[in-house]
């Protein structure tokens, strides 16, 4: 068997993106959801919530801060994340659930550039894994392995739905009950998964592309 014939064996799927640069884009993504997480968590701990407007605003404030004084960090920066991918938390309460988004709920603040972090990653993720995998030759090509950042993007993300849930356990007047945010997993496929991703990671794949033609 030739060389050539062996590389023609390890394109995934006839993208002609080989099995070497899907692996370089499968980490990009990886690094680029650890350092979404990193730097959303800076902000999430150096934001100051500002002077509410309005009295639904200030309810809103009031549970953000209910979740700084009880979910640790880490888990709320977690939170964060899936927020600023608009990827609203589950809260469950013994009457019942909603959908809360933190960053929404704090009305400002540092906090709210969380929203472009994860472009701003996805997208450099997506210029180096084409960069680095030598995938410039061909436009179609660049975009498929820039894409494909969405393979170690989406497995941290799925972690997180575990990692970053938080159950409180509240007493009151002899009674207790459980209050739960949460991750929802659909909305983590369809968003962390698919559409950031392939949309951002793409992108910067044609940023590569550009830019060595």
């Amino acid at each position: 068997m030739s060389s050539n014939t062996s590389l023609e064996n390890s394109r995934l799927n006839g993208t002609g993106v080989d099995v070497r640069s899907a692996a370089i884009s499968a980490g990009a993504g990886a690094v680029a959801f650890v350092a979404s997480y990193l730097v959303t968590f800076l902000l999430w701990t150096q934001t100051a919530l500002p002077d509410p407007e309005t009295f639904d605003q200030a309810i809103d404030q009031a549970f953000v801060q209910s979740v700084r004084d009880t979910v640790p960090s880490w888990k709320a920066a977690g939170m964060t994340l899936y927020n600023a991918h608009f990827v609203d938390l589950t809260y469950s309460t013994p009457s019942g659930s909603s959908a809360v988004n933190l960053i929404d709920a704090a009305g400002g603040g540092l906090v709210t550039f969380a929203l472009a972090v994860p472009p701003l990653f996805l997208l450099l993720a997506g210029f180096v894994a084409v960069s680095v995998g030598d995938v410039t030759t061909d436009l179609p090509n660049a975009v498929a392995a820039g894409a494909l950042v969405l393979v170690g993007y989406l497995l941290f993300a799925l972690v997180g739905t575990v990692l970053f849930g938080h159950t409180e356990t509240v007493e009151f007047f002899g009674f207790s009950g459980q209050y739960t945010l949460s991750v929802p997993l659909v909305s983590t496929v369809v968003f962390l998964g698919v559409v950031y991703p392939v949309v951002f990671g793409g992108l910067g794949g044609v940023g590569a592309y550009l830019l060595q033609n």
